[in-house]
């Protein structure tokens, strides 16, 4: 019910990028929609999760950073 009522989306950052995920999230935020990081997995993979269009953003961001890859999560919501 939460997942339909407030949509969001979650994506695995792989790959340590350039600059501090978090940096990137609040770019992110000010840009498309919140998004956060959501669960430090290891150095080189960060879980960020928040509005469908923060967390794309955030990818693209992400990416352009020099992340190797940005994968959409398949989840109803924003968790964690």
């Amino acid at each position: 019910e939460a997942g339909v009522a407030r949509p969001g989306a979650m994506a695995a950052i792989l790959g340590a990028p350039s600059r501090p995920v978090e940096e990137i999230c609040v770019e992110a935020t000010r840009e498309a929609g919140e998004v956060v990081p959501a669960n430090y997995n290891s150095p080189g993979q960060l879980v960020i999760s928040g509005e469908e269009a923060g967390v794309a953003r955030a990818m693209e961001l992400a990416k352009a950073a020099g992340a190797k890859r940005a994968v959409r999560l398949a989840v109803s919501g924003a968790f964690h």
